[in-house]
């Protein structure tokens, strides 16, 4: 005999309306090839060490803003439940998201190494945009700056001696290289972030 959780459980699931998948064929303004340009020439702008346009990352967010007023509100917490031949897409949509997140954090750090408050402060605001889009999907990222490390979401990948700074303790988040990411209703990982720790 079920527990009353499950039985609950199992009605929901039965009242859930059918998730629609969507076709990026039939709508050829948004499409994948699209993303894969902008980031590509975004990223080509910052390694010949060029000042990235903020008109290049608008565009950019464009594209992805398209692509969240196509999806059906009902659908966009639900990814990780489409049919295997969508979910390629999907999936192939976020890593592009989570890469156009890992730029920006690059850029915003030399900004703020060259000391350009004004663009830092511009490019925060659009990875904050990214994160929040990631996050109409269903998608979070992990918070672990200033967390003892945990193994099942984080990589250590340096450390930094306490003696370096007061506030941390011994194995806690020092720096985070590269954010993590997972599905925010079954918390199933899609990157660990990678983290410089203290020893």
């Amino acid at each position: 005999m079920d527990s009353l959780y499950i039985e609950k459980f199992k009605k929901q699931l039965q009242e859930l309306k059918p998730i629609q998948p969507l076709d990026l064929e039939s709508n050829p303004e948004v499409s994948q090839g699209d993303f894969q340009g902008l980031i590509n020439e975004f990223k080509d702008e910052v390694k010949k060490g060029n000042r990235a346009s903020f008109k290049l990352l608008q565009e950019l967010l464009a594209k992805f803003e398209e692509f969240s007023d196509v999806a059906a509100p009902e659908d966009k917490g639900a990814l990780e439940q489409t049919d295997s031949k969508d979910e390629g897409k999907i999936t192939e949509l976020i890593n592009l998201t989570i890469q156009a997140v890992d730029s920006m954090d690059l850029i915003y750090q030399s900004a703020l190494k060259t000391d350009l408050k004004e663009w830092g402060t511009q490019i925060e605001k659009v990875i904050n945009d990214y994160l929040k889009l990631l996050e109409l999907y269903g998608i979070e990222e992990i918070k672990v700056l200033g967390e003892f490390i945990n193994g099942e979401t984080m990589i250590s990948i340096g450390t930094v001696p306490e003696s370096f700074q007061e506030q941390l303790k011994k194995f806690q988040v020092y720096a985070v290289h590269e954010r993590g990411f997972r599905f925010k209703e079954n918390g199933k990982l899609i990157r660990e972030a990678k983290v410089i720790t203290i020893y």
